[in-house]
């Protein structure tokens, strides 16, 4: 007898003022109202930056609703999905996209401050290893008695 999984939870509306019957216009991954809405193969709709983020998250992406298989390249935006969104609720997404600016901003500024303390390879110097060598040779030449030098 084959399992069944239970049905997901109703979720309400992410944002305030918007009914449940608008749910169908959340993100299922960041569960807000989709901002520059792509479709994915599967035919479900993500945020372009969630799906960016997700896809890229590992090897093989799976679509969190149905867990289809889903290409790590980002479709194109849906004009018509954005131009209703934008449309129905311009408020809130004026603000999502104030707020994915900022986040984006400090995502930025803290691998700028990330690489700025990460060491630099400074490139091969020859120089540098053959003093290297020859601090080496002298420190085991004055150190050792010359019969136990072997070469």
């Amino acid at each position: 007898m084959a399992e069944s999984q239970p049905a997901a939870p109703k979720r309400k509306a992410a944002s305030a003022g918007r009914s449940e019957s608008t749910e169908e216009l959340d993100c299922p991954i960041c569960l807000s109202l989709l901002l520059d809405p792509v479709v994915g193969a599967c035919g479900h709709d993500f945020c372009k930056h969630c799906y960016e983020r997700w896809a890229s998250a590992s090897r093989r992406a799976h679509c969190p609703v149905c867990r289809a298989s889903l290409p790590r390249q980002v479709p194109g935006v849906c004009k018509r999905l954005q131009n209703l969104v934008e449309k129905l609720y311009p408020e809130q997404i004026s603000a999502r996209r104030q707020e994915l600016e900022k986040q984006l901003a400090a995502e930025k500024a803290a691998e700028e401050e990330r690489r700025s303390q990460t060491p630099q390879p400074t490139g091969r110097n020859p120089q540098l290893h053959q003093d290297a060598a020859a601090a080496a040779w002298d420190a085991v030449c004055t150190s050792q008695p010359p019969d136990r030098i072997m070469v």
